[in-house]
């Protein structure tokens, strides 16, 4: 029986917030809704993996309990955590899922064929893999998109800052609440498994998939527009690995979970993410932490 004591903060809430973006499509509306292109495509091909990933990601926490809290029992606040957890990735998957829907209304079709592929591949993965893997698997997850969270605040607020409604308001929301959940999935395999060895692996597995998952429906977006071509090629690898690239500037934050002592815990952004967008927080009505 695991009992790692989690460094979850005493002032921790996490929230389920009911909240509705208006995608819908306007007259004359630009395709690009950040000035940067590149920028735009990138989380446009990565989001598109959210809906079924969170479906995946719920499932493996949910087999997990199932099948082991029976004899390794949860605590309360870990209990609370995981239905919170699971109610905000629930309403992710659906923001996340009129978004993909508004890039094929506007033309970008072959996101029909990466839906049913998401769907393929977390029906495959779910046989395939046991669900303490699959938990490390989602807990790995749940740091990428923590490091995210840390590139919006520290690194690069432009993202928000020139990027236009409703998208800074979703990649802010989502941020938020990434930040208030980052650490339960990973509380949950310590919980019920712990094995360092089975976290480094599936952090490699996850690291993998994600990276040729993104790249497949980045470079769809691009060929779409018909702008695959050397110059935007350079872009890309500037914009990734640059001196002000994403990859390049969170790497650190990133590979930090292989250490040993590692807990998603270890890095409090939320005041920061507060602090800094608290304006674009009231202007998209998303409501604040809470603290």
């Amino acid at each position: 029986m695991n009992r790692t004591k989690s460094l979850r903060p005493d002032n921790l809430h996490i929230i389920e917030r009911k909240i509705a973006f208006d995608f819908k499509i306007k007259r004359n509306q630009k395709k690009y809704w950040n000035d940067d292109l590149i920028l735009t495509h990138f989380f446009n091909a990565f989001q598109q993996t959210f809906p079924e990933g969170e479906r995946l990601f719920i499932e493996a926490a949910m087999d997990c309990i199932k099948k082991y809290a029976e004899k390794n029992p949860m605590n309360d606040q870990l209990t609370e955590d995981y239905k919170l957890f699971r109610n905000q990735e629930v309403r992710h998957g659906q923001i996340h899922k009129i978004w993909t829907e508004k890039l094929i209304d506007l033309g970008y079709d072959g996101f029909l064929r990466f839906n049913q592929k998401m769907v393929d591949f977390r029906h495959w993965f779910r046989k395939r893999f046991n669900a303490k893997f699959r938990l490390a698997f989602t807990a790995a997850a749940e740091h990428y998109t923590a490091a995210l969270a840390f590139l919006i605040v520290h690194v690069k607020p432009e993202v928000i800052a020139r990027s236009n409604l409703p998208y800074r308001g979703v990649i802010l929301y989502h941020s938020m609440e990434e930040l208030e959940h980052k650490g339960v999935c990973f509380d949950l395999f310590k919980h019920f498994s712990g094995s360092y060895l089975i976290r480094v692996i599936a952090f490699l597995y996850l690291s993998l998939d994600l990276f040729l998952k993104v790249y497949k429906r980045f470079r769809y977006l691009l060929i779409k527009d018909g702008i695959w071509n050397a110059n935007h090629k350079r872009q890309t690898i500037k914009f990734l690995l640059g001196k002000q690239g994403l990859l390049r500037l969170t790497f650190l934050r990133i590979m930090s979970y292989l250490l040993p002592s590692f807990h998603p815990w270890r890095y409090d952004d939320r005041i920061a993410l507060r602090k800094n967008f608290q304006d674009v927080m009231h202007e998209s009505g998303i409501a604040d932490f809470q603290f």
